[in-house]
């Protein structure tokens, strides 16, 4: 049994569990079905269908893994009690399914990178400071670095203005596009 026949399986037995359990009681996996829920199942099947299976198959195909596929016959009638026509109108059913699936995540994977460069432009664009003004404070008197903290105001054209303090050795750092910056120590 190829890849796609186990998905397709396994896609199937799910079907027959939501179908099985629309209208009884049982564990939510269909490995975990016991005696009387496989009983359950199989009055359900014939009612609705008017074919059976055995115990024993049932353990073999839809309890495990299993490595084969059942007859066509099988799976035609459970394709049908899981609401489908038959086997093939069930698979052609979920390729059109899974191709929505493999689409929609072609989309976000797209969207994703879209965004990524979106924000890695704009990093960029706002990163790209052509001028770096330095300033370092010192006392006149004693000829030495300010050790306190002082209050930058960077006064922009027509924008708000830029609040700043300088670093423990008096000295602040601003990085703008403009050639000139006018600021207000205090």
């Amino acid at each position: 049994m190829n890849k796609k026949d186990v998905y397709y399986f396994n896609t199937l037995k799910k079907v027959i569990e939501s179908t099985f359990l629309a209208t009884n009681k049982a564990p939510l996996s269909i490995k975990e079905w016991k005696g009387k829920d496989i009983v359950a199942f199989q009055e359900d099947l014939f009612d609705k269908v008017k074919a059976k299976v055995s115990e024993k198959w049932f353990y073999t195909y839809l309890k495990k893994d299993t490595e084969t596929l059942p007859r066509i016959d099988i799976l035609n009638f459970l394709s049908e009690y899981a609401g489908f026509k038959n086997w093939n109108t069930f698979i052609a059913s979920h390729k059109q399914e899974q191709e929505v699936v493999k689409k929609n995540k072609v989309i976000k994977k797209i969207s994703g990178l879209t965004a990524i460069l979106i924000a890695i432009a704009i990093l960029y664009y706002f990163n790209t400071a052509k001028n770096e003004f330095q300033f370092c404070f010192f006392d006149t008197y004693k000829n030495e670095p300010i050790h306190s903290y002082l209050d930058i105001k960077i006064i922009q054209k027509e924008q708000s203005p830029i609040y700043l303090k300088t670093d423990s050795l008096g000295c602040f750092t601003y990085k703008t596009k403009e050639k000139n910056i006018q600021f207000v120590v205090q």
